[in-house]
């Protein structure tokens, strides 16, 4: 019997046939030719075959799950966990009222706002849809609480040149600032302004603004060594000026009449008290606020309400405050995060107000250098008529 060597090739070869099943048995026929294969062992030792053509299919699939060589599942994971507390903060502002630790999150709707619109344009890129869709739903709970107000027409902020203005500034100064002293003077001397309200004011303060400000000689003024010392400056004269309750005797609001060369303007200066991190610093605080509107019955119709409100504008109190009180949106329709500094302004949120009533408008609000203290200076001027 004749015997033929196997050959790589194989295909088309003929032996005798008599020797057929032994060249069938030594493999010496393919039917095609196969991808060449590879033997490995898994971790119990065994043996097994793999093809270059199911090494490149298993490839293709963890390449369709895994773009780029990321791991996918563990980027999503990630992402949800970010999402996760900002769409809780995102939905603060709507129910706020419900627990004082829900009031607290909410003063942070624009920066949830901005992180979450950030997470859904990942997610848009990881060909997550669903997680991108409730990214955004969540994004727009948090806008539209701040939104609103900054594309309000009701309040344009655009001026009239002919009309009588006043400048007005809040200040909170710090008890136990004494490196701020002198940039509190230069902000000050450089706005220029007809009435300020000084929150924090001690004796070490009064002593220096009253040497500092000659040309604002009407005051009246609390000066405390703890955090609720309060002063009204004014460039004009007071027709009734006095220290009033702000909701607990130890909460001092300023409560002017100041006789402006454009008619009587009633003036309230506020400092709420902090929330604290607790359920009775926030109902103080909401008890302060609540007492504003009664705080400004008989003042004439042009009204300044201007100070450190410790809330937000889209606080649940606050806006409750602003509609008893008639007050319009004022400089809240401007970002102007007062607090804390010296944080950038990305991490601080804006607790500090100017809001008014009558035909007064406040047509530029802006936030002062910075004075060392734990708020930045609120500069504000107000239009006077329609």
């Amino acid at each position: 019997m004749l015997r033929r060597e196997k050959t790589p090739q194989g295909v088309g070869q003929s032996v005798p046939i008599g020797g057929l099943n032994s060249a069938l048995r030594a493999g010496h026929f393919v039917q095609e030719r196969r991808a060449p294969a590879r033997r490995q062992s898994d971790r119990g030792g065994r043996d097994w075959i793999t093809s270059e053509r199911g090494s490149s299919a298993l490839a293709g699939r963890a390449a369709r799950r895994d773009p780029g060589g990321v791991n996918t599942p563990r980027c999503t994971q990630l992402l949800l966990l970010l999402a996760a507390p900002n769409a809780l903060v995102a939905v603060c502002p709507h129910i706020g009222f419900a627990h004082w630790s829900l009031d607290l999150l909410a003063s942070f709707a624009v920066q949830a706002a901005l992180l979450l619109l950030a997470l859904a344009v990942a997610f848009t890129a990881a060909r997550k849809w669903a997680h991108a869709a409730a990214a955004m739903i969540a994004c727009s709970a948090a806008a539209a609480a701040f939104l609103p107000a900054w594309i309000a027409s009701s309040d344009s902020p655009h001026g009239v040149e002919n009309r009588a203005k006043i400048r007005v500034a809040a200040l909170n100064l710090l008890k136990n600032n004494a490196q701020g002293l002198e940039d509190a003077l230069e902000v000050l001397r450089a706005a220029s302004p007809d009435v300020v309200w000084f929150a924090e004011y001690t004796p070490a303060w009064q002593e220096v603004l009253r040497a500092g400000l000659p040309e604002m000689p009407f005051r009246i003024e609390r000066p405390d060594v703890s955090s609720f010392g309060a002063a009204l400056y004014s460039r004009y004269p007071f027709r009734t000026a006095a220290m009033v309750s702000g909701g607990d005797h130890w909460i001092p609001f300023g409560r002017a009449v100041v006789e402006t060369p454009h008619g009587p303007v009633g003036v309230l200066g506020v400092p709420a008290p902090p929330p604290q991190l607790n359920a009775l610093g926030v109902a103080e605080r909401d008890l302060s606020l609540a007492t504003v509107a009664a705080r400004l019955t008989d003042l004439p119709r042009r009204r300044i309400v201007l100070g450190d409100f410790n809330a937000t504008p889209w606080n649940h109190a606050f806006r409750a405050m602003r509609r008893d009180a008639g007050l319009s949106l004022g400089s809240t329709r401007w970002w102007l995060p007062t607090w804390p500094d010296p944080q950038p302004a990305l991490l601080r949120i804006p607790i500090d107000h100017v809001l008014v009533s009558g035909d007064l408008r406040v047509i530029e609000a802006r936030l002062g250098a910075t004075i060392q203290s734990d708020h930045r200076p609120l500069l504000a001027t107000i239009q006077v008529g329609e």
